[in-house]
């Protein structure tokens, strides 16, 4: 149920814990540098990702948590530059998602189908990304790039600021009734 990465790991490779529904636990060393593609596939008790002090992953890859269903919370820390795509999709159970100062890229529906997503917070040092009523926004205001799909957001005003609309930003939003551009 509980797995500690031993310090002497710097990859968790592709399907390292793929299908493992009894992990509801792990803790990942800062010599983890990269959590490569699909890590974590189905690991649908997965309750809590805690990472060592001093983290230098810098990678989170394609699909690395899908299907987390049990995932309630997860900080990306400070040291991470890439989220993938589809990262943590249909994490029913994520409510609050925090993204570090260091991330630079995100890929595609990182957050899609995270039915109760209900905050999205941004480190106030990030230079690319900030969230303002729970959207992922580009810094500047002109790309949005991910929507928490939580059914509290049935509405949804999309700024004049906004030059692009990231894709799949409003993938499976089922509680969204009307957005305005």
């Amino acid at each position: 149920t509980s797995v500690s990465i031993p310090t002497s790991v710097t990859t968790i490779g592709k399907y390292a814990f793929y299908g493992c529904t009894g992990l509801q636990n792990i803790t990942i060393p800062a010599s983890v540098t990269t959590i490569d593609n699909y890590a974590f596939f189905q690991c649908s008790k997965l309750e809590s990702v805690n990472f060592e002090n001093n983290s230098k992953l810098t990678t989170i890859g394609y699909e690395a948590f899908i299907y987390c269903y049990k995932l309630a919370s997860f900080t990306v820390p400070n040291s991470v530059t890439t989220i993938g795509d589809w990262a943590f999709y249909g994490c029913n159970d994520l409510t609050s998602f925090a993204i570090g100062s260091g991330v630079t890229s995100i890929g595609k529906g990182i957050i899609a189908y995270c039915t109760n997503l209900t905050t999205i917070t941004v480190d106030v040092a990030n230079e690319h990304f900030k969230a303002v009523d729970n959207i992922l926004f580009s810094k500047d205001d002109k790309k949005i790039f991910a929507y928490p799909i939580g059914n509290a957001n049935t509405e949804y005003t999309i700024p004049a600021t906004v030059t692009t609309i990231g894709d799949y930003s409003f993938f499976g939003c089922t509680g969204l009734t009307s957005v305005s551009i």
